[in-house]
């Protein structure tokens, strides 16, 4: 279940011509190509659980991590795509992923970090959300 669900969260977050603005580098599931243009949203598969037995209908909850990632010098940018991200998936239920219905979407833990890589000094923003969804 986990690729089809990450494949519909990108394509719901692909799909917002708003965030596809601020992002000119494209949504991508982590990593993100080499060389792509800044700022980018990443988006990682954390963990998720699965409720529900007895024949009844099966829950699963899975934690994304979802930022913006761009060079230091462009945090204003980063930190406006993760805005952005906060609006398209903080405290949301019924959001259109593809074969699934979501019970409900929440921000549950910020991230804000700063990365030294060779090519550079890099901030990731952005949040963990945890989403609830049942297969349809």
């Amino acid at each position: 279940m986990s690729n089809s669900l990450t494949a519909a969260l990108q394509a719901l977050l692909a799909a917002d011509a708003t965030l596809v603005a601020t992002a000119v580098g494209g949504v991508w599931v982590d990593p993100a190509p080499d060389g792509i243009s800044q700022p980018f949203v990443v988006l990682e598969h954390s963990f998720g659980t699965d409720e529900g037995g007895g024949g009844g209908p099966r829950y699963t909850t899975v934690v994304y991590e979802v930022s913006a990632v761009a060079p230091a010098a462009s945090v204003a940018a980063a930190r406006t795509v993760a805005a952005r991200l906060d609006v398209l998936l903080d405290y949301k239920s019924g959001l259109a992923l593809t074969g699934f219905s979501v019970l409900g979407c929440r921000r549950t833990a910020p991230i804000d970090e700063h990365l030294e890589e060779a090519s550079g000094r890099w901030v990731q923003v952005g949040g963990e959300y945890t989403l609830v969804v049942q297969a349809t």
